[in-house]
């Protein structure tokens, strides 16, 4: 899901950053801070599939421990 964000530098200053997050609900995200150029968008869709794949990765590391343990039981 493609969002920018206003993000505050310890000094005050507020500068757009995009963020990258997936549908999943407490997934990790992907913070870009936006550089001469901006942020090209080449790189905003690579943090988007890196954002959803960290997303799906989660969630099978979490089925595999809890059916791991299940069957362990």
């Amino acid at each position: 899901m493609e969002k920018w964000v206003k993000a505050t530098a310890r000094y005050g200053h507020n500068l757009p950053v995009y963020l990258a997050t997936s549908a999943a609900p407490s997934a990790p995200a992907i913070v870009m801070p936006q550089e001469i150029f901006g942020v090209i968008r080449e790189l905003r869709d690579l943090a988007d599939l890196i954002a959803a794949e960290l997303a799906q990765r989660r969630t099978l590391d979490f089925l595999r421990q809890t059916l791991v343990g299940r069957a362990a039981k």
